[in-house]
């Protein structure tokens, strides 16, 4: 079994793969009762997305963008079929895996980024 602890501890340590988080969905979350292997890999890939924003800065469309800002409404309508079907999964891999305060170290430098520019 994958401990969420285990991601946790490679989000923090900007070490964390893609295989890593699709086998954590698997085996965890017993993800293949409710979806399909292509639909498994779709959320895993949107899952790395949210750690990439948060430690690589690589920018997300707007369903993600939804996830992180916690607005459900946007979330619903940008989802596609997968996501509008696996919504749950994305506050559940960042409640039991994010490490706290992952959004807010990336708006601190965000804003230190801003400050330097003035």
């Amino acid at each position: 079994m994958l401990h969420a602890e285990d991601l946790t501890k490679a989000w923090a340590d900007g070490t964390l793969e893609h295989n890593t988080i699709r086998n954590y969905l698997t085996l965890n979350l017993d993800a293949l009762k409710y979806m399909s292997v292509s639909e498994l890999d779709h959320v895993a890939d949107l899952c790395y997305g949210l750690y990439e924003w948060s430690t690589k800065e690589r920018p997300c469309g707007g369903f993600l963008t939804a996830v992180i800002k916690n607005d459900l409404d946007r979330a619903v309508r940008t989802a596609d079929d997968t996501n509008i079907k696996q919504l749950w999964i994305y506050p559940v891999f960042i409640y039991n895996c994010a490490p706290q305060g992952w959004k807010d170290q990336k708006n601190e430098k965000a804003s230190q980024e801003a400050r330097q520019a003035l």
